[in-house]
């Protein structure tokens, strides 16, 4: 019996730290949120990066929603002394204009985010207007608006889209698949 005691006691203390190293997973992105200023109109997110890794996935939703592994600009680290680092410190920036949300990186070096990870949802309708500098993998998936997509060393893939698309790369492959046929131009180099 008490064999079968220590095994519940084991279970449950696994289970517990499943659910903490969780958590501190998801606490270790910072998140942004912001809506399109025109929300009867579609929207456009623009993003110019130096080098990272994109996901973009379009939702129902009315909002773009940005989840990154860089800190987002304003945000401080917390140290109980109130020191921090200014000579790596690179974060990120969400900016909301005329129906365009623009995603940046900022700081005193911002090549060093070069694994920097964006993992961003937007309403299915939104326009993107992706360049990397330098290179990052990009995802899209289930967006109905037009792609202008840039990327230096990197792939491109496109999952369930419905419009037009131009995309470019410089070593890597683009892969795509249309929910329905593009009634608008499509390119791919």
């Amino acid at each position: 019996m008490r064999s079968v005691r220590h095994l519940l006691r084991l279970g449950t203390f696994a289970a517990v730290a499943l659910v903490v190293s969780t958590l501190r997973a998801e606490d270790d992105d910072s998140v942004s949120r912001v809506k399109f200023s025109d929300p009867a109109k579609p929207g456009v997110l623009k993003l110019v990066l130096p080098w990272a890794d994109i996901k973009v996935r379009g939702t129902d939703g009315d909002e773009v929603v940005v989840h990154s592994s860089l800190g987002e600009k304003g945000r401080q680290e917390s140290r109980p002394d109130g020191l921090r680092r200014l000579d790596d410190e690179v974060t990120f920036e969400v900016v909301e204009k005329n129906n365009v949300v623009t995603v940046g990186v900022s700081g005193d070096s911002a090549w060093t985010a070069h694994s920097a990870e964006f993992n961003i949802e937007v309403p299915r309708n939104t326009g993107l207007v992706i360049r990397t500098q330098a290179g990052g993998d990009i995802l899209v998936e289930e967006i109905d608006g037009d792609l202008d997509i840039s990327n230096m060393n990197g792939e491109v893939i496109l999952r369930d889209i419905g419009s037009s698309a131009v995309v470019n790369t410089m070593n890597g492959e683009i892969k795509a698949t249309y929910r329905i046929a593009p009634t608008k131009p499509v390119s791919f180099s």
